[in-house]
C-alpha cells in the first residue's frame, strides 16, 4: 500500500457490485431500478424542446462560474476549486497533496 495513505485502510475491500440475473424474467429492483414504465410527466419532457440542451458538455475549467466568485469574493481563479460534487473535489484535493509530497520527496538532498 502507499506510503501515502493511511494503514487503517489497507484492509479494505473494494465495493463489488452484485450478481445481476441472467434470466430475463427476473426484474432486480436493488439499483434504482423499476418495472413500471414512465410517468407521463417524464415522457412529456423527453418529447419537448428541452431535450436540446441535454448533451452538451460544460465548461469543464467552470471559468465563468470562477469569475463571478473572482468578482464577488476579491479572490484569484487560481484560489478557486470548482469539482462537481464533494467527490470529485476531494478526488482533485488528494491527488494535487499527493504530488506535491512526491516532488517534495524526490527533491530532498541526502
Amino acid at each position: 500500500m502507499s506510503r501515502f495513505i493511511s494503514p487503517r485502510y489497507e484492509h479494505l475491500e473494494p465495493y463489488i457490485p452484485g450478481e445481476q440475473p441472467r434470466d430475463k424474467d427476473i426484474i432486480k429492483l436493488n439499483a434504482n431500478e423499476t418495472s413500471m414504465p414512465p410517468s407521463p410527466r417524464v415522457l412529456e419532457v423527453l418529447q419537448s424542446s428541452r431535450m436540446e440542451r441535454l448533451g452538451r458538455y460544460t465548461d469543464l475549467s467552470s471559468m465563468e462560474l470562477k469569475h463571478a466568485i473572482t468578482k464577488r469574493y476579491g479572490v484569484r481563479t487560481s484560489e478557486i476549486l470548482v469539482g462537481s460534487g464533494s467527490s470529485s473535489s476531494m478526488r482533485r484535493t488528494s491527488t494535487t497533496a499527493t504530488r506535491a509530497a512526491c516532488r517534495s520527496s524526490t527533491n530532498t538532498t541526502t
